[in-house]
This record gives C-alpha cells, structure tokens and sequence, in this order.
C-alpha cells in the first residue's frame, strides 16, 4: 500500500500524541507570565494543534501558522477557520518588521537552517515580543544518528543547548530562559528569548 501525504498528516497527531503533549506542554508553560500578545506566528505549525491551544490562553489573538505541507495546513483550516496560514518553506518566509508579539516553533528547528530561519524572524518580532521554541537538543542520542536525519529525513542535525543560545545571540536575541528536559530517551531543550534591542520597554 502506497502511503501518501494525506495518510501522513492524518495519522500524524495520533501517532506523536505523547510526545505532542509533553511537548506542547512545556512550550506553553514556557510563556512569559502576563503577556497578552496580539499576534502570534507558529513556525512549523503542522495540523495546526498547538496553536489551538495557544487560542485557548490568548483567545484575541491573531493566529498564523507556517508550514510546507499543504495536507498538514488542510487540516489546519479546517480546527482554526479564522486563522492564517502560509504553505511555505521556512527559508522562504516574508515577514514585515516588528509583525508579531509571540512567535513559536516546536520540534521544527532540527530541521532547518536555524541561522537562515533566525535572520528572518528575529526582525519580524517586536521589540517586547517574545521568541519560545522547543525542539530536540544535541547532546542526546539524536546527535549520534544526526548522519541518519541529514541523509534519509533531510533533516539538519539537532544543536546542543549552547549552539542553540549562541545561535539565538548571534541573531540579535537575548536568552530569557533554556531548560533541557527528558522523554523517554528523548533529551530536548525549551528556550525563551527576547530581542536584545534598546526600544525595548519594561513596565
């Protein structure tokens, strides 16, 4: 039997049900305590499931999701009907300056040029915004196998908690918070940052 995108993006949530939740779990509770964003993108957004979730904490906020799987952004349409979403590469994306107050990513960055994908968004963010990503972190297993991801899910290789900041400095952002967390044998990283800009406001 032929297995095709559709199949793919039907089963996905159901097949990384765990894992999305401790996941998303730990992206959320990562949120900066009192923000009331007007706007957030997420990187990678899949079915469009976390940022169902993201409505439920800041239900006026105007969504959008970015993902080059038009079967994955078909289901999104359909849970979040007034949201926007971008079939895209994320190396493609064309954002307006100080667009958004929250952009997320989960689980997306091992799989794209961070460097590249950093320099789009980081302009994109506005000047109290904040940037929460998790993802896989290299120092796990998953760097043993990165060999694996570069040349079967044309996937690049997962960085380490202090690429990852030093990554997120080079781009202008200031690292808020990084922790590393366990799932099963999965060791990951949850990272907040902000931008490190002198127009920033604190109340």
């Amino acid at each position: 039997m032929i297995r095709t995108v559709k199949d793919e993006a039907d089963q996905y949530e159901q097949r990384w049900a765990r894992y999305l939740n401790v996941t998303h779990s730990k992206l959320l509770a990562s949120l900066p305590a009192g923000a009331a964003p007007r706007s957030i993108l997420d990187l990678g957004c899949g079915t469009g499931l976390l940022l169902t979730k993201l409505r439920q904490h800041y239900p006026d906020a105007q969504l959008t999701g970015v993902d080059r799987s038009g079967a994955m952004l078909d289901q999104a349409r359909q849970r979040l009907p007034q949201a926007t979403f971008i079939e895209t590469d994320l190396a493609r994306l064309h954002l307006n300056p100080r667009q958004y107050d929250l952009i997320v990513s989960s689980s997306v960055f091992h799989f794209v040029d961070v460097a590249l994908v950093l320099s789009q968004i980081t302009p994109a963010l506005d000047p109290n915004g904040w940037l929460v990503v998790v993802d896989y972190s290299g120092e796990s297993w998953f760097r043993a196998v990165g060999w694996l991801y570069d040349h079967f899910l044309e996937a690049q290789q997962a960085l380490s908690r202090r690429q990852l900041a030093r990554q997120l400095t080079a781009a202008g952002l200031t690292v808020e918070h990084q922790q590393q967390f366990r799932w099963r044998w999965y060791l990951l990283q949850v990272v907040t940052a902000q931008p490190a800009s002198p127009n920033r406001h604190y109340p």
